[in-house]
Formats: structure tokens, C-alpha cells, sequence
């Protein structure tokens, strides 16, 4: 009898680790929900073959865009 079991979801911003706000859901899902309380998401693209596995952990690194600066 085989046993399938996942790896729970972190992301990752800088040294932060965020946990999945939506573990049963897809990375889309979970990446749309962390952008209602980090509005910098909305401009990040994280693709499932993106993640590595550290710790027993499936991570995703997000990559913000840099601040725009007038001058």
C-alpha cells in the first residue's frame, strides 16, 4: 500500500517565510490570497516548478519588483 503525502507550501520574501494561507488550494490561489495583505504579489508570477524543496518544505521564493522612484 503506497502512502502519497505533500509537501506543505512556504513562501518566501527576503530572510521572511510566509505559510500557505490556502493549503488545500492551487499556488495560484494561494499567491492571489497573499497579495490581499501584500499588495506587491499582484505583480509576482510563481510557477509551480519554481519551488524547492528545503526542510521538508516545498519554498517559493518571490521576487518583488523593484520600487519605482521619480527622479
Amino acid at each position: 500500500m503506497a502512502h502519497i503525502s505533500t509537501l506543505p507550501r512556504v513562501f518566501k520574501v527576503g530572510a521572511t517565510e510566509l505559510p500557505d494561507p490556502l493549503p488545500q488550494g492551487s499556488l495560484d490561489e494561494a499567491v492571489r490570497l497573499l497579495a490581499t495583505q501584500f499588495p506587491q504579489f499582484r505583480h509576482t508570477r510563481v510557477f509551480e516548478e519554481d519551488a524547492v524543496v528545503e526542510g521538508g518544505k516545498l519554498v517559493y521564493s518571490l521576487i518583488l519588483p523593484p520600487p519605482k522612484v521619480n527622479g
